[in-house]
């Protein structure tokens, strides 16, 4: 059957042609041991570019983004332009990028099959979803991700619970103190000296405002500092000692 390039029907064809080949990119990263933004990214567009797909976009929820969030910002947006009928593919890195509740994948998947956007998975390529065994092979990657996740996190807390039971120091170190050797403790490191001057001022009565404007050191430290007198204080002494 031959079409006239100007008639309805081939106007038609060619709007459904041009639409399937836009696609939007998604990134996000909970952990630094996940891929990084910078290298989804990268994978999103090469794969586009292979694929003939026009990439619009690449939506990025950025890093300390939790699968398990379903309100994440960037994501709300992609799935408004599925809704919108704005997009034809969705591109990710790797599924899991999309999230690791099992409930929200599974209606991704869903939504993606009702508004009839197609899904890409850089590694492996675009997913069926037309097919119905597709469709029952993406729920049982979702509930793994799902239950793999929540195995990781519960070993994660298990270890840290383990890691403070036996005396040793989480998170971060505050501010003018390091790590020990053995990594048990905290001892005096780099500025310090600047945290001694504002317990210093603090014992002499001074306001947060005048000790901000005479140390450079910010208020809510300065409220930190304070909170942790005791901490600080004996580091001092023991300093002091040796």
């Amino acid at each position: 059957m031959n079409l006239e390039t100007d008639s309805p029907l081939a106007s038609s064809l060619v709007t459904v042609v041009m639409m399937t080949s836009k696609a939007v990119g998604y990134t996000r990263l909970s952990q630094s041991s996940d891929t990084s933004i910078a290298d989804q990214k990268e994978a999103i567009e090469e794969y586009c570019e292979h694929r003939g797909l026009e990439l619009l976009r690449i939506y990025d929820d950025g890093e300390g983004s939790s699968g398990f969030d379903t309100e994440r910002p960037e994501y709300a947006k992609v799935r408004e332009l599925m809704r919108d009928g704005k997009v034809g593919a969705v591109v990710v890195r790797d599924r899991s990028r999309l999230g690791r509740d099992f409930d929200e994948r599974m209606q991704f998947v869903l939504d993606l099959r009702r508004t009839n956007v197609s899904l890409h998975a850089s590694r492996e390529g675009e997913v069926n979803l037309e097919d119905p065994y597709a469709v029952v092979m993406e729920s049982m990657r979702a509930a793994t991700d799902d239950s793999g996740k929540r195995e990781e996190i519960e070993k994660a807390r298990e270890k840290v619970t383990e890691r403070v039971k036996n005396g040793y120091y989480q998170g971060r170190p505050p501010l003018g103190t390091k790590f020990s050797e053995d990594k048990t403790r905290l001892v005096p490191g780099e500025k310090f000296e600047v945290v001694a001057a504002v317990l210093n001022l603090l014992n002499e009565g001074v306001s947060y405002r005048d000790i901000h404007e005479d140390t450079g050191v910010s208020l809510g430290s300065i409220s930190r500092i304070n909170g942790r007198r005791e901490m600080y204080e004996e580091m001092m002494e023991e300093a002091d000692a040796q």
